[in-house]
Formats: C-alpha cells, structure tokens, sequence
C-alpha cells in the first residue's frame, strides 16, 4: 500500500497538470492537498485566470507565500495595511518591488484606514509609477483615501505624467484635494470608464475645478460612470450647504446623467431629527422630485433619517420598474400597522419586485441608535467604497 501510495506521489508533473485541467477549481484545490508534489503543480498560470487577492500586511505567513508563490498569477491585488505603521510599509516595498517584475498584474489597490497612501510629500513617479515596470497594463488604481480627521491631514501633489503611463487605465479614485485642472486634463487621453472622487475636507488653498473644466471633460468622455463621495466631510457637507438645495441643484443639472443617490448617516446622530425638518423647506420632498427629473435614476438608498412612507410611494410610482434598487431603514411610525402594509403592498406592486424597509436591527451596527467603535464604522465605508470600485 505504501509503494502504491509512493508512485502516486511520483506521477509526472506533465500528467498530473493534464489531470487537472479535467477538474473544477475547488477539486482541484482539493486534489492539490494529497502531497507537497501534487500541491506544486497547482500553481501555474493556467489554473489562475482572473484571480484576485487580498493580501493583509500584518499576516507574515501570506505575505511570505505571496511572494515566494503567488505574485505571478495574481491579476488583481488589494494590499491591507496601517498606514502609521513603519514595518507596513517596509513590507509593501518589498511587495511592490516583487510585482514590478511581473507583467500580470492589471489591477492594484491599496486599503488603509489611516491618513493616506504614502507618506506626506509628493505621489510621484518614484513612489508609484516606477514601481511598475509595466503602467500600460494597469486597469485599476484606487488612490483615494479615508481620513481620520476630515479637517487636519497632509496635502498631496501628484505628477499629470503619472497617470498618462497608465494608457489602458479604465478605473481610476483620487482624493479631490489631488485634483486639478491641469490633471483632469491630462486624464483626457485614458480610456477610463469609471472615475470616483472622495470629498473630505474643503481647502482653503484648493483651487477648486472650473465649470469649463468640467464640460470639456464631460464632453471627451460621453459614458464614463462618475462617483463623488462625501467620507466623514463634515465641513464639507456645511460649506457645500448639502441640503434640500443641493438634492434639487443635482437633480436639475444632471437629469439625464444622474443614476444613483446614496444619502448614508447613522441613526445615532440624527435619531431626533426627521427629514421632513431638515429638507422639506420647499414644501416637496427633493427625493421625489428626483425621482421625476432624473431619467436614468436607477438607485436611492437613504440612511439615518425619517421618511414619510407616502413619499416612498411617490418615488415608487414616478420610478416604478426602472429602480433597480430602494433601500431604506427609517420611515415614519406614524401610520398604523394596517396602513404600513398597505404602503408596502403598492411599493411591492410599483417596483416589480419583493420590497419592504430594512429593520434597524438588521443593518450594519454603522448606521444603528448606538455609537460603534471607529473600525467599525470605517469597516462599513469600506466596504461601500470597494463596491463602487468593483461594480
């Protein structure tokens, strides 16, 4: 039994790659586990199409195995790490260094949930770019941030030249303290298809983006999918004066372009606030008249604040089947048991699909009554950032 179990150990490498092309993928992942043989057969670049990896830093274990094994099949990275901690960053260089060498890796992201992603000064061609041998097949790079403190934290600058490389970049996120218009400009030559931007703070020193800026990029790219995200911008949110203005400003101006509103605050901030206060100066609700401006409108999520369930109905009927998805948690108790069903009844019928208000004990502790610790919450707007990226 054992001389057996020895030849089968000894089949050809040839073989045995043979062998596994006949398999699934989780087969084959299982068949790998027999020996260290079979085990290294495994990893060649035919049986990892498309792969994608989350490496996290502080696992010394995968990074080791990353480097020794894996850096030449991954297509897709997103590396994990504290930004304030020096041994993070000494074991992204070495990371870094390893893939500059490869020719596979199309896409590369970075998650940290501290200040940035490099250290203060300049993000120059010396710190990213040339650490890619090959920026011309990059499809992805994601450079925005989330602050700790959206109003104190170091400045960038960055290089229009280092975007340029990229020639076939198609997803592209930057802080907007980054932007300018000589670098919205410098874009225009890439094939990009989706294009996010995240608001923290206001700069008084920023020189902000002209509105002839804005069209003569609005008109090289017709069908770029654009993403402005507001990540704790508390002064932002004041000075920009986000309000029922703002909501009727966007629906206005951007009536055929505009396909999701995502408003999102935790129920712990605003529990004694209702929208009907905060929005309804103008005596129409602006998500409703949103709703019947907005063509394309396909996505509303609406979190943190109180809705007249009449309201939804009316978003309901003016969207109907185009709204691909509704998503709301706090709507106003006011109506009896009997009516609220009947509300949910129509909103069901309108939409075309199941539909009902998330209860508050089911979603993320981020948006309950009860304040949750900071890692939490920044676990949260992760997670939205990265599905705007991957979507």
């Amino acid at each position: 039994m054992n001389r057996i179990s020895q030849k089968w150990g000894e089949l050809p490498t040839l073989v045995l790659g043979q062998i596994y092309e006949y398999l699934e993928p989780r087969d084959r992942l299982n068949a790998s586990l027999a020996c260290k043989h079979w085990r290294s057969v495994l990893f060649q670049k035919r049986f990892f199409t498309n792969f994608k990896l989350k490496l996290h830093v502080d696992n010394d274990r995968q990074c080791k195995f990353f480097r020794h094994t894996l850096h030449h099949l991954t297509s897709e990275l997103t590396i994990i790490f504290d930004f304030l901690n020096v041994f993070h960053i000494e074991k992204i260089r070495r990371i870094l260094y390893k893939i500059a060498r490869c020719d596979n890796v199309q896409g590369l992201r970075f998650q940290t949930n501290s200040v940035g992603l490099v250290p203060p000064g300049d993000i120059s061609e010396e710190s990213l770019v040339d650490i890619e041998h090959r920026p011309q097949d990059l499809k992805a790079l994601t450079l925005a941030s989330i602050k700790y403190d959206p109003s104190h934290y170091p400045m960038f600058s960055m290089e229009n030249t280092l975007l340029q490389k990229c020639s076939t970049l198609q997803v592209l996120s930057l802080d907007y303290d980054t932007l300018t218009e000589e670098l919205l400009h410098a874009i225009e030559i890439l094939p990009l298809k989706k294009f996010l931007i995240s608001v923290h703070g206001l700069d008084r020193h920023h020189r902000g983006i002209s509105e002839r800026a804005w069209s003569e990029f609005s008109a090289n790219f017709n069908n770029i999918e654009l993403i402005v995200s507001l990540i704790y911008a508390f002064e932002a949110v004041e000075v920009l004066q986000m309000n029922v203005e703002a909501l009727e400003w966007m629906s206005i101006n951007n009536n055929n372009t505009l396909k999701s509103i995502q408003w999102i605050d935790s129920a712990y901030k605003h529990s004694d606030k209702n929208i009907m206060d905060l929005f309804l100066r103008s005596g129409q609700d602006p998500f409703v008249m949103m709703s019947w401006r907005c063509k394309n409108l396909e996505e509303i999520v609406i979190h943190g604040y109180v809705l007249d369930p009449h309201n939804i109905v009316g978003i309901s009927r003016l969207r109907g089947r185009t709204l691909k998805r509704l998503e709301v948690s706090m709507v106003d108790s006011t109506p009896t048991e009997a009516s609220m069903d009947s509300f949910v009844e129509e909103i069901n019928t309108l939409l075309g699909q199941k539909w009902e208000p998330l209860n508050l004990n089911d979603v993320h502790p981020a948006l309950g009554y009860m304040p949750v610790p900071d890692d939490v919450r920044d676990e949260y707007v992760f997670d939205l950032i990265r599905r705007d990226i991957s979507n």
